[in-house]
C-alpha cells in the first residue's frame, strides 16, 4: 500500500520567536494546546475564534477574529469531528498567516503533555504499527473501502485535512448498501457522551424500544440524562450508569472534563468506576452495540 508520508517538521524556526503564536479555537482541545505550550515555554499571543460574542480573554490572553493572524503562526486547537477544519484552513490562508500547524503537527512537539485522544498521537505511533496496517489494508474487499483507508492513513501522518472525503455526518451508523437493524432497536452506548448517538437514531425515526448508555464523566452524564429525559415518551426502557466500561468491573482512573474525550487513562486525576457488560446488563439483549459492531437479537 503506497501512502505519502511526508509531513512538516514541528521543530523548525516558528518556535523561534519572529512570529506570534495564535491558537484557533476556545474549546477543550485549544486550552490543552495553550497549557501545552506554557510548559514549553512558548508564548501564546491571542486565541482565535470566528464568533462575535466569544469571550474577550480566556486564561487572560486576548480572543480575537481571525481576520486579526496576520504575520502569526496559527496553531488549530480543534479537534472535533462537527468542524469544517478545511474551511477553516482555507480562510485562514486568506489571511496571510505564516504556517497553518495541525493537530496531527503539534503533536510531533507537543504530544507528550497533551496525551492521546481517541486516534490522535504522535505520528511515529502509525509508522510503528506498519505491519498491523498492512494487515488491515489486505482484509478490506472493494476499491471504497481500500481508498478510504489509504485517505485516513495519510491525513493522520500528514496532517492534510484535504486528503480526506467529506464525512456523511448524517448516515454514519445507516449505511444504505448493508442490511438494517430490526426493530424495535435495543441499544448499548458505552460512552455515550451527551447522548449524540441516541439523538443520531432519533432523528432518523429509528424506533428504540430500550438503551442502556455508560457515561464516567459526570458533566457529560448530566447532559445524558437531561437528553434522555426527553425521550421517557418514545423509549420504554431506559437505563443509565455514570460508569465507564471495561472487561471487568473495578475501579480505575479517569481523565474527565475532556468532553468526548474524556478516558479512562493511567494519568487520570480521578477515580470512576467501571463495569463488565456482562456483570449489569446480562438480560438486556441488544441488537445495537456502538463501540464498533452489530448483532442480532439471539
Amino acid at each position: 500500500m503506497k501512502k505519502n508520508t511526508k509531513r512538516k517538521d514541528a521543530r523548525e524556526p516558528w518556535f523561534d520567536g519572529s512570529s506570534p503564536i495564535y491558537i484557533y479555537g476556545t474549546g477543550t482541545f485549544a486550552e490543552d494546546v495553550y497549557r501545552a505550550c506554557a510548559e514549553k515555554g512558548l508564548y501564546v499571543s491571542a486565541f482565535l475564534d470566528h464568533r462575535s460574542s466569544a469571550a474577550k480573554f480566556l486564561h487572560g490572553v486576548p480572543v480575537m477574529l481571525p481576520e486579526s493572524a496576520h504575520d502569526a503562526v496559527v496553531i488549530i486547537g480543534i479537534h472535533n469531528r462537527e468542524a469544517d477544519v478545511v474551511s477553516i484552513i482555507q480562510r485562514l490562508e486568506g489571511y496571510s498567516v505564516t504556517r497553518i500547524i495541525s493537530p496531527m503537527e503539534i503533536y510531533t512537539f507537543l504530544g507528550d503533555l497533551l496525551g492521546m485522544r481517541y486516534w490522535l498521537t504522535n505520528p511515529i505511533f502509525y509508522e510503528n504499527c506498519k505491519p498491523v496496517i498492512e494487515k488491515a489494508y489486505l482484509l478490506l474487499a472493494d476499491d471504497v473501502s481500500r481508498n478510504l483507508y489509504r485517505s485516513i492513513l495519510e491525513f493522520r501522518l500528514t496532517g492534510d485535512y484535504k486528503v480526506l472525503p467529506a464525512p456523511d455526518l448524517d448516515h454514519r451508523y445507516f449505511s444504505q448498501d448493508i442490511p438494517s437493524w430490526a426493530v424495535p432497536l435495543r441499544q448499548v452506548d458505552c460512552g455515550a457522551f451527551d447522548g449524540d448517538t441516541l439523538a443520531d437514531f432519533v432523528s432518523n425515526n429509528i424506533e428504540i424500544e430500550g438503551v442502556a448508555a455508560f457515561e464516567p464523566d459526570p458533566v457529560n452524564f448530566t447532559k445524558l440524562s437531561q437528553y434522555v429525559s426527553l425521550l421517557k415518551n418514545k423509549i420504554s426502557e431506559a437505563i443509565l450508569f455514570p460508569c465507564g466500561v471495561y472487561s471487568s468491573t473495578q475501579q480505575m482512573t479517569f481523565e474527565m472534563n475532556r468532553g468526548e474525550a474524556s478516558s479512562i487513562s493511567n494519568k487520570g486525576g480521578v477515580v470512576v468506576q467501571c463495569v463488565a457488560l456482562d456483570d449489569v446488563i446480562p438480560t438486556f439483549a441488544p441488537q445495537f452495540d456502538k463501540d464498533g459492531y452489530r448483532r442480532r437479537r439471539i
